[in-house]
């Protein structure tokens, strides 16, 4: 009787052990195919993986950080875990070989993203970037490949970094509201464009608004256009300001709206110079004159 018993109990387990083992690996399939469709294109080498992967982990909606991203991994291994901590006695070793093979690999792609998460915690910067400074403007040791993305442009279409590619492309954050900085900024890309001479179809200025909720692409164009008409636009989404984060180190923060529902936004300041390899070259600081980023230009023309 006891044997009767403990069958039919054993084979109403299995069922939910293998549905459970199933559909963790079905769900680490199903994202290693959107990783492989949306981000492999950016990895040139295996040294790329992590950005590359902490960026595809970014890519859900948040402000800055790594904390969720971080918690989101956290919750995968801990399920992979408790998963088979609960079924193990039942697991054949085809199955138990399945479940090793999915925990190591998800283990793999944590300890990824934790190396990632912990430079952009820390804010030290990656063995490929190796900043060395001269003046105001750091140079990376060895350029770095840019994850692609797309926005909304001042011309309210579709543009992608990509389609900046052939050009060198001077790129900063801002909003249309800020009091200082980004003015200040704009004025002297203006002065860039105009010491560049003829040298300045060869250089695009890219802005991108980290208030997406207020700067539209109509606002975009007409303070663009104050400065020069060729100056490009972009209307940041959560979304994707979050995937991008990594690579430029990016930090912006909404404060709080006063009675009139005004309010003004912390972000950081430098400019970022690419080639036309959507290759990023060097860090430029705030307020680095218009000279020294002529000269810059030209060594690498």
């Amino acid at each position: 009787m006891t044997t009767l018993n403990q069958t039919p109990k054993t084979r109403s387990q299995l069922p939910v052990v293998t549905l459970a083992l199933m559909a963790l690996l079905l769900s680490f399939g199903g994202v290693l195919l959107l990783l492989s469709v949306f981000y492999v294109r950016d990895i040139q080498t295996l040294r790329d993986l992590p950005d590359v992967l902490w960026s595809f982990i970014c890519g859900i909606p948040v402000e800055n950080g790594a904390t969720l991203p971080l918690l989101i991994m956290l919750a995968l291994v801990s399920f992979v875990g408790a998963g088979l901590a609960w079924g193990w006695q039942r697991l054949n070793r085809t199955r138990a070989l399945l479940a090793i093979g999915a925990l190591v690999a998800v283990l793999l792609l944590f300890g990824l993203v934790v190396y990632r998460g912990l430079q952009v915690s820390l804010d030290t910067p990656d063995a490929t970037v190796d900043l060395t400074s001269e003046g105001r403007i750091h140079s990376l040791s060895v350029p770095r490949l840019l994850s692609d993305f797309t926005l909304v442009d001042n011309e309210d279409k579709p543009l992608s970094l990509s389609d900046l590619q052939g050009r060198y492309t001077l790129l900063f954050f801002g909003y249309l509201h800020c009091p200082d900085f980004c003015p200040t900024t704009l004025a002297h890309l203006k002065q860039v464009h105009m010491l560049l001479g003829d040298d300045a179809d060869r250089v695009n200025v890219l802005f991108i608004s980290v208030d997406g909720d207020r700067d539209t692409p109509e606002a975009l164009d007409d303070y663009l256009s104050r400065f020069e008409p060729s100056f490009i636009g972009m209307r940041g989404e959560r979304t994707v300001l979050a995937q991008i984060t990594p690579d430029y180190g990016l930090s912006y923060t909404l404060e709080a709206p006063d009675a009139e529902g005004n309010y003004a936004v912390s972000h950081s300041v430098q400019i970022y110079l690419i080639d036309p390899e959507r290759q990023l070259h060097a860090i430029i600081d705030y307020g680095t004159p218009a000279e020294e980023i002529v000269d810059a230009l030209r060594a690498l023309f």
